[in-house]
């Protein structure tokens, strides 16, 4: 292995378990795909994506703030999209049952105790069953992971889903109130301004007494 090789696996290490490392890079030889990890961005976890210009590696960027188990899992994701898109090119649906396959058959191999611990390992052989859209859809997947989530120990983060109807919490400076559940969803009041928003049930928020 030469030193640029040894490199990208050493960066790679920086985020995602060291035991997935080589199937990782393996991974990302087959498919000539190059890693981006990014700053964190609230809307998505990752994003595949293709340049236009000649000789143009395809892109995976991930977000720099996720557990190592969630980075491996949007990483996994993501590589789902491009063999979709290598084999479909934009003529089905982001998250189909063209992703499902793919996604399930490159994730099955890293679900290994060596990889993952027992209650996220629970949880995924349980989610590749019927894989959605993100990781963040699944309830039971979620918590298990937010539990490797350092942001969570820290600054005392926890997730929207697990406060009760009408608890206040702060998310990006402001104040909000808990309300309805609308699938992955629930529609919030912002105390100030009495405007109502929707925030993701798996957002890490700060809960606060009132």
């Amino acid at each position: 292995m030469n030193p640029k090789e040894q490199a990208i696996k050493d960066r790679l290490a920086e985020y995602m378990p060291a035991t997935a490392v080589d199937m990782a890079f393996a991974l990302m030889q087959q498919y000539k795909l190059y890693v981006k990890v990014v700053a964190p961005r609230k809307t998505r976890l990752g994003q595949f994506a293709v340049k236009l210009a000649p000789n143009a590696r395809p892109v995976l960027s991930i977000n720099s703030d996720l557990s190592p188990y969630q980075f491996l899992i949007t990483f996994i994701h993501e590589v789902g999209h491009f063999v979709v898109w290598q084999e479909h090119g934009v003529n089905v649906k982001p998250h189909g049952v063209e992703w499902q396959r793919a996604y399930a058959n490159l994730l099955t191999p890293f679900i290994k105790p060596d990889i993952f611990p027992k209650d996220v390992l629970l949880a995924l052989e349980q989610h590749i069953v019927r894989p959605g859209a993100s990781s963040c859809q699944d309830a039971v997947l979620e918590q298990a992971l937010a539990k490797y989530d350092s942001r969570t120990k820290t600054l005392n983060l926890v997730l929207v889903e697990s406060l009760a109807a009408g608890v206040h919490f702060v998310l990006d400076g402001h104040t909000f109130q808990k309300g309805k559940i609308l699938r992955t969803f629930c529609i919030c009041v912002d105390v100030v301004s009495k405007k109502q928003y929707r925030v993701r049930l798996n957002a890490l928020v700060l809960p606060i007494a009132h």
